[in-house]
């Protein structure tokens, strides 16, 4: 028998999240949601609310690569 991990022991909310990041069905609402709350400021601000997207997106990227190449070089205190 394959080995399998049960859920059940979780709550519903905490097996709704790893269903929505886990499986591709839930990973495809989980992106429809996020690229609408994404273009809500498109749509009030124009093209200003694109480069405001645009902007934390660039951010986001660049200091979750910053973050990653922390923790592969080793230099982030023990504590952490």
């Amino acid at each position: 028998m394959a080995d399998y991990e049960s859920l059940a022991h979780l709550s519903r909310w905490r097996r709704l999240v790893i269903w929505l990041f886990e499986d591709k069905v839930g990973y495809t609402i989980t992106s429809l949601i996020a690229a609408i709350i994404l273009m809500v400021p498109i749509g009030l601000f124009g093209w200003w609310g694109f480069a405001l997207v645009a902007a934390g997106l660039l951010g986001f990227v660049a200091g979750y690569r910053l973050a990653r190449s922390y923790a592969k070089s080793g230099q982030l205190p023990p504590e952490l």
